[in-house]
């Protein structure tokens, strides 16, 4: 596969498939979590707690044992769900679609196999609300834009970009730490001239920099300033 093709994929899925194998935990976990992001005004508690959770144990914050109890609490949600309730996806307004999602995301193994659901369940629970005409409409452009969160997180991961060490000054690394920790990714432009102050160059680098988005944490060019996998 080459660089176009990648970057014209607009399946989430298919691109996941892609990286079986060459993906770390973190950044999959992360990009779960990203997607996940649709479902807080759906989620009671348990799921926001579940979701933070899973957050925090890809950055290595928690251990597996409380992401174990995130999952069985959500999963205890889950179960709250009743036959009073019409099943199926985005049952009871997205509640039982946004409950499968959250409880996948803290699954501590597999977690390839888990996000296929996660991608399917985030983009009904978006389309939930809209007219039967419009719904296929939505799904499709809520998985294109989880596409747009793989491509943020993963580059193209078959044409790796490697950086050149002297780019990373004391004004770049502090930067991207900054935009990291405060999740402030509208500052990425100025990272990109902090990284041309200190001689880069890198077209994909600067241009993913100054990209409209969308950035989230997991941005391949933030972590690997950071030296992050």
């Amino acid at each position: 596969m080459d660089e176009t093709e990648w970057n014209e994929l607009a399946d989430p899925r298919q691109m996941l498939g892609l990286l079986t194998g060459i993906a770390s935990d973190r950044k999959l976990r992360l990009f779960g979590a990203h997607c996940c992001q649709v479902l807080v005004d759906v989620l009671d508690d348990r799921g926001l707690t579940a979701l933070a959770t899973a957050e925090r144990f890809a950055e290595g914050l928690c251990g597996p044992d409380e992401l174990e109890q995130a999952r069985s609490a959500a999963n205890d949600a889950f179960c709250e769900f009743d036959d009073s309730h019409s099943w199926g996806p985005g049952g009871r307004l997205g509640w039982e679609s946004a409950a499968n999602a959250i409880e996948s995301i803290c699954h501590r193994d597999d977690l390839l196999t888990f996000l296929d659901g996660v991608c399917l369940e985030s983009a009904v629970v978006s389309a939930v609300d809209q007219p039967p005409q419009l719904k296929r409409a939505m799904r499709r452009l809520a998985l294109l834009n989880q596409s747009r969160l793989l491509r943020d997180i993963f580059g193209n991961p078959f044409r790796p970009v490697e950086i050149d060490p002297r780019w990373r000054t004391s004004d770049v690394v502090g930067l991207a730490r900054a935009i990291y920790d405060d999740r402030g990714f509208e500052r990425m432009p100025i990272l990109a001239d902090a990284l041309m102050d200190a001689g880069c160059e890198n077209e994909e680098i600067i241009g993913h920099c100054r990209g409209g988005g969308p950035h989230v944490r997991g941005c391949w060019v933030v972590d690997m300033i950071l030296g992050k996998e």
